[in-house]
C-alpha cells in the first residue's frame, strides 16, 4: 500500500465496514469479539497506527465544543445493616463531586444499589447493558474486603476508597499514609515526643493498615523512649478500662485518633487539651474548628474518579486491568486548638 495505512485500508481488506474497524478499535461491546481480534490482527499485520498529529487536533477540537450528552454513569453502593451510604457526609461529598463533574464532561450519574440484586447479581449486568451504561464509580463499601459479583468484561471502572477486593480496579483515594507522617512532624516540631496512636484496628484495616504502618514508621526516627505501643483496643463505654490503664502505663503527651475517641478523651477521662495532653485527628469533626488535624478533600476525590472514568471510557479501558493505578489526594493541615502553639 502507498503511504501510511488508514482504518480504510484495514476495512478494505477485512472486508468490512470501516465503522467496524473503528469500533473495534475501540473494543466496542457492540461488535463481536471475533471480529476485534481478526481487526487487531488485520491492524498488526497491515502497520496501522494511529496518526497523532490527526489524535492531537481531534482533541483540540473537542475541546472547545460544549459538551453534549455522552450517555450514563454508574454509581455503585451496597446497603447494609448498620450501613447507609448516605449517612456519611464525606460519601455524599464523594457522590456529589462525581456528579457535577460527570455532568461537565457530558454524562448523567444513577445510583445503582447492590442490596437491590443481591438474590440475582446477574441481572444488574442486564440493566447496565440494556440502558448502555459503561462507566462505574464503585462507593466505599460496608466492610473490608469486599467482593461484588459484577461482570466487568465490559464496563469501565474506578473504586473509591480501599474497601473493594474484587474485582481489582483503578481506585482515587486519599493519602492517609501521609496524612499519619504530617501530623507526627508537625506534633514533634511543637515539641511533643510522647506520641500515642490510638486509632482502633477495625478503623485501620479500612485503609489496609496504613495508618499504623505510617506511624510505625516514623517511630524509627525517634529514640527507643519514646515509642510507645499503638494502643489498637475499643473505645465502646464498657469496654474503656483497657485504654485507661493503656494510658495511665505509657503517659502519652500527644494522641493521635479519630473523633469518637477525641471524645473519649475529652468527655470520658476528663483530660484538658491542650493543657494536659495533645490531640490530632485524623479527619476533624465536622463544624467543629477546635480540634487540629488532617483535613480530607472529598470533593477533589471525586471529581478526579469522574475524570478519571471518563477518560477510560474514551480510550476503550475495559474490564479489570493489568497494571493498576492508584491515585492518593493529599489532605491539608488544618490548625485548631487541641495542641500547643508552633515553638518559637
Amino acid at each position: 500500500m502507498a503511504g501510511p495505512t488508514t482504518q480504510k485500508d484495514v476495512a478494505k481488506y477485512l472486508k468490512v465496514h470501516p465503522s467496524t474497524v473503528c469500533l473495534a478499535l475501540k473494543n466496542d461491546p457492540r461488535v463481536p469479539a471475533a471480529t476485534v481480534e481478526r481487526v487487531k490482527a488485520a491492524v498488526t499485520k497491515l502497520g496501522y497506527v494511529r496518526d497523532p498529529m490527526l489524535a492531537a487536533f481531534s482533541a483540540y477540537r473537542n475541546s472547545l465544543r460544549k459538551p453534549g450528552f455522552h450517555g450514563t454513569l454508574a454509581w455503585l453502593a451496597t446497603t447494609a445493616q448498620e450501613f447507609e451510604w448516605r449517612s456519611y457526609k464525606v460519601f455524599l461529598d464523594y457522590f456529589e463531586a462525581c456528579r457535577q463533574r460527570a455532568q461537565e464532561l457530558g454524562y448523567q450519574l444513577v445510583v445503582f444499589d447492590m442490596a437491590d440484586y443481591a438474590k440475582r447479581p446477574a441481572r444488574l449486568t442486564g440493566v447496565f447493558r440494556a440502558r448502555n451504561i459503561r462507566g462505574v464509580i464503585v462507593c466505599p463499601q460496608p466492610r473490608v474486603d469486599t467482593v461484588l459479583d459484577l461482570d466487568f468484561t465490559y464496563l469501565s471502572g474506578v473504586a473509591l476508597g480501599n474497601t473493594l477486593k474484587s474485582p481489582q480496579l483503578h481506585s482515587v483515594n486519599q493519602d492517609h499514609y501521609f496524612s499519619v507522617r504530617e501530623i507526627c512532624a508537625r506534633l514533634r516540631e511543637r515539641g511533643y515526643r510522647r506520641i500515642g496512636f490510638i486509632v482502633p484496628e477495625e478503623h485501620d484495616r479500612r485503609v489496609h493498615g496504613t495508618f499504623l504502618s505510617a506511624y510505625l514508621h516514623c517511630q524509627q526516627g525517634w529514640p527507643e523512649t519514646d515509642r510507645l505501643p499503638p494502643y489498637r483496643g475499643s473505645f465502646e463505654a464498657a469496654k474503656i478500662a483497657p485504654f485507661r490503664r493503656w494510658m495511665k502505663a505509657h503517659r502519652p503527651d500527644a494522641l493521635i485518633g479519630g473523633d469518637y475517641q477525641a471524645s473519649v478523651v475529652t468527655d470520658t477521662l476528663r483530660l484538658k487539651i491542650p493543657g494536659e495532653i495533645g490531640l490530632v485527628l485524623l479527619g476533624p469533626m465536622e463544624g467543629d474548628e477546635s480540634f487540629t488535624g488532617m483535613v480530607e478533600d472529598p470533593r477533589n476525590i471525586g471529581r478526579v474518579a469522574a475524570e478519571v472514568l471518563v477518560s477510560m471510557l474514551e480510550h476503550s479501558q475495559r474490564g479489570t486491568p493489568n497494571d493498576l493505578q492508584r491515585i492518593l489526594i493529599r489532605g491539608r493541615w488544618r490548625e485548631g486548638s487541641s495542641i500547643r502553639a508552633p515553638l518559637p
